[in-house]
């Protein structure tokens, strides 16, 4: 296991799907390099009721 720093260099040799997760209002996602990425879902908000916490996940695919 490593620690990445970028998006860039996580994604560099990868090709497959990519999940985002952030918190709302953090729009994380936005941050991810869009080339050669497709958007399989938009990012769509999830609200944990028991912890009242709300996040958003965005599905990516590289090619």
């Amino acid at each position: 296991m490593e620690t990445v720093y970028s998006y860039d260099e996580a994604l560099d040799d990868y090709q497959g799907r990519v999940w985002v997760v952030g918190t709302v209002g953090s729009n994380i996602y936005k941050e991810v390099p869009t080339e050669n990425m497709n958007i399989i879902i938009e990012a769509k908000e999830y609200k944990i009721a028991y912890q009242n916490c709300s996040y958003q996940f965005t599905l990516f695919e590289k090619k």
